[in-house]
């Protein structure tokens, strides 16, 4: 269990900051802003007066919360304010820097690992993973349980793929015979997962056809997300829960797609594009545009 004053805290926020109520604490725990004690650190991104409720009632020792709620910590005379842009990311550097499990390295030793397998001496393969052959993985990974990994895939440095991902599978590429018969199109490609990328349990990336499927730096999946052979995701983006990729689709830098939304084959998102909740995207989306629909259309944000 941490003991934190708050220095140690201010270390950790990496932004700008303003303290209200500054005295001698320590911190011993991270918990939710309504059940938080004095020796606790927990935050508020609520605005007007739900925010200042919850600031009101709160009986936590540290508080980051917004700015716009400086007023509301002056008139508090126990605890400590910390009044930042944004709160939540603010407080979630605390939790990585202090509260979050140290991280295991090594191979598990009923993991199964293939021929001519890279594998960084601080990265982390978890129980019951299988790793096919021409795999590398950079440092800082970890492969958590019941990972599949298939032949000819590579992996950046700090990427975490959760229980039950599959990355490398067949896509699904068929023709038919003059009588009607189904031929596998072999899938030859690989895949290439970029430095700090995030995959959810139970997600399965498909190896190209013939060239890589890649996923960009920094973008982050959820569970159960299918993508499908020769895809390109950008950096930064966000894919939610449910969504389904279809084959050869582009998406660009810092894009957001809802849970449960279908993107038609051949499709291109652009850059800092927004996919609305089980939306069905059937044409390209411009950089920039929130979609919404069955077939998707532009529409305004705030919906």
């Amino acid at each position: 269990m941490p003991q934190l004053q708050l220095k140690d805290i201010l270390d950790a926020l990496g932004c700008e900051h303003k303290v209200v109520g500054e005295r001698e604490t320590i911190v011993e725990r991270a918990l939710p802003i309504d059940v938080a004690d004095e020796r606790s650190i927990t935050f508020c991104n609520k605005q007007g007066d739900r925010g200042r409720s919850l600031l009101c009632r709160t009986r936590a020792g540290v508080v980051i919360t917004l700015k716009d709620h400086e007023e509301t910590c002056l008139h508090r005379e126990d605890g400590i304010f910390i009044l930042v842009d944004d709160p939540r990311l603010a407080f979630s550097r605390v939790l990585r820097r202090y509260f979050a499990k140290e991280r295991s390295t090594g191979v598990h030793h009923t993991a199964v690992i293939g021929q001519n397998v890279s594998i960084s001496p601080d990265a982390f393969v978890g129980p019951f993973c299988t790793i096919g052959d021409d795999v590398t993985i950079g440092g800082g990974s970890r492969l958590l349980g019941s990972v599949t990994i298939y032949d000819n895939v590579r992996i950046g440095r700090r990427v975490t793929v959760h229980a039950g991902a599959v990355i490398g599978t067949d896509g699904f590429g068929y023709s038919r015979d003059p009588e009607g018969r189904v031929e596998k199109f072999p899938q030859i490609g690989g895949v290439v997962i970029e430095d700090d990328v995030e995959i959810g349990s139970n997600a399965c990336i498909a190896r190209g056809a013939l060239v890589d499927t890649i996923i960009g730096r920094g973008t982050k999946i959820d569970n159960l997300v299918h993508i499908a052979h020769n895809v390109q995701v950008g950096e930064d983006c966000l894919i939610i829960a449910h969504a389904q990729i279809a084959g050869s689709v582009r998406i660009g830098d810092r894009c957001w797609l809802a849970p449960s939304c279908t993107i038609n084959t051949g499709v291109s998102i652009g850059d800092d594009a927004m996919v609305a909740l089980g939306s069905v995207v059937v044409r390209d989306v411009e950089p920039g545009t929130f979609v919404a629909g069955n077939p998707a259309r532009p529409t305004i944000r705030k919906l």
